[in-house]
């Protein structure tokens, strides 16, 4: 629109013969984020393993297409920007408590030292991901938007470090099972995938993908 300029709105039921009593408003659109380009960026503050105990709030109603190229999916006609220097190698980022007119989500992860040099190292459609092959000390941007075009979003996004693997992450260090005497199971070892990373142990006779694989033995 061209300020001073003057518009009509139309109004009218959609079949005939009706009619509808309403009111009627124009408001003025929220401003842009301050973080609405990727030079006013905001830092994300780096949690300890496993915890979002501090959260950065986010929103982008009122924010505007930044001109960075999007090589992702999703139309970023909204996008926000964040940064952060790694801690880590690996860290898990994630876009929690989002209301608005979507939750349908999307974010892109980029190296590189300033706005004009950004190299894309992620896409995301789900609300979390692992983001590894960090160089501690470099320095990385986010870029967060609804999916769709004409959404808006409320969020809170963290960053916290990669727990560690299990004890028996690895074969060497792999849990002594105790042979129970009848099919019972009375005594059980517990378990947890979660943040194992591959072994080095040829599994090609086997099918799946054992990039989470942890170990155990026993003495038959």
């Amino acid at each position: 629109m061209t300020v001073g300029n003057t518009y009509y709105v139309r109004v009218y039921t959609y079949s005939s013969g009706y009619y509808a009593n309403y009111d009627i408003c124009v408001g003025t659109p929220p401003p842009p984020p301050s973080n609405d380009e990727c030079a006013n960026a905001t830092a994300l503050t780096i949690n300890s393993p496993a915890s979002c105990n501090i959260v950065t709030h986010g929103y982008t109603d009122g924010a505007t297409a930044s001109s960075q190229t999007n090589p992702c999916s999703g139309t970023a006609d909204d996008d926000v920007w964040y940064t952060f220097t790694a801690t880590s190698t690996t860290l898990d980022l994630s876009l929690l408590n989002i209301t608005g007119s979507s939750t349908d989500m999307y974010f892109a992860v980029y190296s590189g030292n300033n706005c004009n040099n950004l190299t894309n190292i992620l896409c995301s459609d789900p609300n979390s991901a692992r983001l590894s092959g960090l160089t501690v000390g470099n320095k990385y941007y986010v870029r967060v938007y609804t999916y769709y075009s004409g959404d808006y979003a409320n969020f809170d996004i963290c960053l916290s470090v990669t727990p560690p693997p299990p004890a028996n992450d690895e074969c060497i260090n792999a849990i002594h099972l105790t042979v129970n005497s009848d099919q019972n199971c009375g005594t059980v070892v517990h378990g947890s995938i979660s943040d194992a990373t591959a072994s080095s142990q040829e599994i090609s006779p086997c099918y799946g993908t054992a990039d989470d694989d942890i170990w155990y033995s026993f003495m038959a």
